[in-house]
């Protein structure tokens, strides 16, 4: 397994990427019946722990998603089944907790998210999210090439498809992220600093 990076309050943050209502949906939810339970356990532990919590949530519009009329030839079943930035419960922000609003499956591009954690000066991102193929990947990919060290929660994570899921984390896994469940990532030391 590759080295786990430390975790600290000043230059960690927990990144929940799309966890919304309008994605949380069978089949997601049947696959993957303890998002939520996860979501929640892992929000209330980086919470306690004094960790940056952020949030990015997709918003889709014609206007600002031109990827939107191709989606829609290649996904014909699911045209006008647009994201609609409503988080699930267990997933609302706290006072203090930034919301980004991207309207593509980056969670980078756009939305500031960059600037916000260079000026927080965080450096580890600890990300949990849906769907694992599309916002999660696209937004993991974006921070690596951002510089981050990038840490992914496997049961925080969901996808239409278990296997496509599984095989895109182990795929990754060691390459330009490191895939851990939960619990572990909770059993991590959390190192205590002043910023």
């Amino acid at each position: 397994m590759a080295s786990i990076p430390s975790i600290s309050t000043t230059s960690t943050a927990l990144l929940c990427v799309d966890l919304q209502a309008c994605y949380y949906q069978p089949p997601i939810t049947e696959l993957f019946p303890h998002l939520e339970s996860v979501v929640t356990k892992v929000l209330d532990h980086c919470r306690k722990s004094g960790l940056n919590v952020v949030h990015v949530r997709q918003e889709d519009r014609r206007s600002l998603s031109p990827w939107l009329d191709w989606w829609d030839q290649l996904h014909p079943e699911q045209v006008g089944d647009l994201g609609v930035p409503i988080p699930l419960d267990c997933a609302e922000h706290r006072r203090g907790e930034q919301v980004f609003i991207k309207n593509t499956f980056d969670g980078f591009l756009r939305t500031g998210l960059h600037d916000y954690l260079r000026m927080k000066k965080v450096k580890t991102l600890v990300v949990m999210g849906l769907i694992t193929r599309a916002c999660v990947l696209n937004t993991v990919m974006s921070a690596f090439n951002h510089g981050y060290q990038v840490l992914v929660l496997s049961d925080g994570c969901g996808d239409r498809d278990r296997k496509v899921h599984t095989d895109i984390l182990a795929t990754y896994n060691g390459y330009n992220c490191v895939v851990l469940e939960a619990d572990t990532f909770m059993g991590l030391e959390v190192r205590k600093e002043s910023s």
